[in-house]
């Protein structure tokens, strides 16, 4: 097995029929997807196809709830937080900075998992006037820190520090800060972030779960009690502990897919909803391209072993092959041509100076 380092050379043989399937990167999305997210006019003259699939997992903001000032359950952090929740424009940040590849999220259950709700959140932006209501009964009235009489300040640490992250950054420091609160990035390492949050020593992060199994529990445990980070080490790294929640979790965990599983689900869904320990942003949207000659090419995000359900034509392949790669004598030619001119030229010099 082989592995190539740059994508735009892996894209070129894919084209030349050297891949049977490939992903997209954002050098060639816009060129190859439409805006209704089909495949374009030039790639289906060529039989290609397009295989969309928004997967298993879940990217949000996340709330340290033992921080005084954006964590516990009273009203006025909890206004705080679906305040930023509603300030931030989860469309624009997946259209600008996605090529448009991911859903907005509603909710912390992917689609295709069972109990996922499917309805709109209340908190979710961008809403900047509740917003502003929210931030005013929170007692931050246009931003402002009646203690300092300053905007309010809020760490987001991150390890967002390569050039190429930098306007993901930007982008996410000026929806948050939209209506007066001032976010004051901390980007570091990615072995001082994780400290970090397994220290508790943050506010406000950005983080990610693939599921490892088709079950709501495998994320819904994410927020229950006896995993939060602190004090247990588990992965509720927003430490988030509500006993009804917890209560629910457990009573779910055990429980068969019936009608009164999916109603507990949905009931834990609004206490998130209505606490706000996460912001969800977007489930991701994965785009594969192949060959006509690949058959029963299915996503299937949770097994290994699905190369042996496809099938290959490898008459079809080759010939793909032989029209797309043929070889380019041209340039041959014109070395040739020049190395001539050279030594014409070179002849020619010697001999006026001999004479």
């Amino acid at each position: 097995m082989a592995y190539e380092v740059e994508a735009i050379p892996r894209w070129r043989k894919f084209l030349q029929g050297w891949y049977d399937g490939t992903g997209l990167s954002r050098e060639v999305f816009d060129r190859v997807v439409t805006e209704q997210r089909g495949l374009s006019e030039e790639m289906e003259k060529k039989g290609m196809k397009l295989v969309r699939m928004v997967e298993p997992s879940i990217f949000y903001f996340a709330f340290n709830m033992n921080d005084p000032i954006v964590g516990g359950g009273s009203e006025r952090a909890k206004k705080l937080r679906q305040e930023l929740s509603l300030s931030y424009d989860v469309p624009a940040f997946l259209r600008i900075l996605m090529n448009g590849r991911g859903e907005p999220s509603n909710e912390i259950i992917p689609p295709g998992i069972f109990g996922h709700k499917g309805d709109t959140s209340p908190y979710m932006g961008p809403n900047r006037e509740k917003a502003k209501k929210l931030l005013e009964e929170a007692g931050y009235p246009y931003g402002i820190d009646p203690k300092t009489n300053r905007p309010l300040v809020i760490t987001f640490d991150n390890n967002l520090n390569n050039a190429s992250d930098r306007p993901m950054l930007q982008f996410i420091i000026d929806q948050f800060s939209s209506i007066g609160i001032h976010i004051e990035p901390r980007t570091t390492d990615l072995n001082t972030y994780r400290t970090k949050i397994r220290e508790g020593n943050y506010q406000l992060i950005m983080s990610g779960w693939n599921l490892d199994y088709p079950d709501p529990e495998n994320v819904l445990f994410l927020l229950e009690g006896s995993q939060a980070t602190i004090p247990f080490g588990g992965e509720n790294n927003a430490n988030f502990r509500n006993p009804e929640y917890d209560r629910l979790y457990k009573e779910m965990a055990r429980m068969e897919n019936t009608e009164e599983r999916e109603r507990i689900i949905h009931n834990m869904i609004d206490i998130l909803r209505e606490d706000c320990p996460w912001i969800p942003i977007f489930f991701r949207e994965s785009y594969t391209m192949t060959h006509s000659w690949v058959k029963n090419f299915k996503p299937a995000p949770f097994m290994n072993n699905v190369l042996k359900y496809r099938d290959i034509d490898p008459t079809a392949r080759e010939k793909y092959r032989e029209a797309e790669s043929k070889p380019i004598y041209y340039p041959l030619f014109l070395i040739a041509i020049l190395l001539l001119l050279g030594t014409v030229i070179g002849i020619r010099s010697l001999k006026r100076k001999e004479s």
